[in-house]
């Protein structure tokens, strides 16, 4: 988006470099350090961020998160099947822990391509259901603030990375997580990607407080290598939602009872692709 130097300034929350905000949504400054680039907000309250932004509303009232998760369970299956096999191409199957699995479906993908799984959520209700419908290994907690005691062979960060509260605590756990020469598989937002570009401001990842971090390519490796992490594949992944999921992005300006009555028309059956020219996966090995 559009860079445009605005009056207020912050530590970067990466390299703790001289950040200036060059952009208000939702009455929160997006900053963009001059040192590394990184475009960062800051949660208006940190301890309650994550009770409080993916509560279960973010798995049911569409907006920044799903119109209905429950029910895209075949689309997030098939998903982790896919990148299951890209990731085979570097390594065989072996341990992996999928950090804000949600309900795990994504993980059930996983496992469905020899992969023993573990699951890292913090919200209670998807935590719960997961353990206990699906039988899946499921703790409830964030990267940040739960200490595991194993190593595992693969690291799954989807759609995960541009939502952490502390970004260097979060990276300096997961580095402690991933097995020597083990896989770290990020998929998240590019914004460098032509669709950002062109909506600038009103590009729909940009919405805190659910998102807290954007990158690109080029600073999501630069970050990874900080930490010895060093890129091995990449590419972008095609990604079926539902159409109502679909129609819930990019409609946060609308009243919630017209949000309601639109998605309560589209059929539950219906999927189809994202146009996912603003979405990126990078896979990383542990050096």
């Amino acid at each position: 988006w559009r860079v445009r130097t605005m009056t207020s300034t912050q530590d970067c929350v990466l390299c703790s470099g001289f950040a200036h905000a060059v952009l208000e949504k939702r009455g929160i400054p997006i900053y963009a350090c001059g040192s590394c680039d990184h475009r960062f907000a800051l949660p208006p309250d940190p301890d309650l961020h994550v009770s409080t932004v993916y509560g279960i509303q973010y798995f049911e009232d569409g907006g920044d998160g799903y119109p209905d998760y429950l029910q895209e369970a075949s689309m997030l299956r098939q998903r982790g099947r896919r990148y299951a096999k890209r990731v085979a191409r570097h390594a065989p199957p072996g341990s992996c822990l999928d950090v804000g699995c949600a309900a795990g479906f994504t993980l059930e993908g996983f496992q469905s391509e020899g992969w023993s799984g573990t699951g890292l959520e913090p919200n209670n209700e998807m935590a719960h259901f997961g353990n206990t419908q699906l039988g899946l290994n499921i703790i409830e907690g964030t990267l940040e603030n739960t200490r595991l005691p194993d190593k595992y062979d693969l690291v799954v960060l989807i759609q995960v990375i541009a939502h952490f509260v502390n970004m260097r605590l979060a990276m300096e756990n997961l580095r402690s997580l991933v097995a020597p020469g083990g896989l770290v598989l990020v998929e998240t937002w590019d914004r460098s990607s032509l669709t950002a570009r062109i909506f600038g401001k009103h590009w729909h990842e940009l919405c805190p407080p659910s998102v807290l971090h954007w990158f690109s390519r080029t600073s999501l490796d630069e970050m990874f290598q900080q930490y010895g992490f060093l890129p091995v594949d990449g590419g972008r992944m095609v990604k079926w939602i539902s159409m109502r999921h679909l129609t819930t992005l990019g409609l946060h300006s609308l009243s919630k009872r017209a949000h309601q009555n639109l998605i309560n028309r589209i059929p539950e059956n219906w999927k189809v692709p994202y146009p996912s020219e603003d979405l990126f996966w990078t896979l990383y090995r542990l050096n």
